[in-house]
């Protein structure tokens, strides 16, 4: 979509007050967008609670986007929320299954959990949807720390 690119690279090179301007200009008609761009300014300035906010507003205004709940997921853990950050990440899943950073989230969130046997589970099913070496290093590696236990 025109703008985002220069959204997202305002807003990498921390010019935040420029990111949010464009935003306005470009997204106050379309409230998903707008609400999920104020987001990503929020956090850059590391202000998650407000960050979280919006994205459960772009989600309300029909964002049903993977990238969406993968990022109210990282702004949840952030805040230590992380019953909420993990459901987040089953959303993101069940929209995009191949989307590897999500359930390495996931597989981490449920270790700290105490819930490694789900978080194999996790791991196996990422290995189905996601063909990466890195994957099946990871299972080889989990594996043996689940055998442990």
């Amino acid at each position: 979509m025109e703008g985002t690119q220069e959204i997202i690279n305002l807003i990498k090179e921390n010019k935040i007050y420029k990111a949010r301007k464009k935003i306005y200009e470009l997204f106050k008609n379309n409230l998903k967008l707008f609400y999920y761009y104020i987001a990503l300014t929020y956090c850059a300035e590391g202000q998650y609670e407000f960050a979280v906010e919006c994205f459960k507003l772009s989600i309300r205004n029909g964002l049903n986007s993977y990238i969406a709940y993968y990022n109210l997921g990282v702004s949840y853990i952030e805040i230590n929320e992380n019953k909420k950050a993990a459901d987040c990440f089953v959303n993101c899943i069940r929209l995009k299954k191949d989307y590897l950073k999500s359930y390495l989230c996931l597989i981490n969130l449920l270790n700290n959990l105490g819930e490694n046997k789900n978080a194999y589970r996790v791991l196996k099913t990422a290995t189905i949807y996601c063909e990466s070496q890195y994957v099946y290093a990871i299972e080889k590696k989990y594996y043996y720390e689940i055998i442990k236990i």
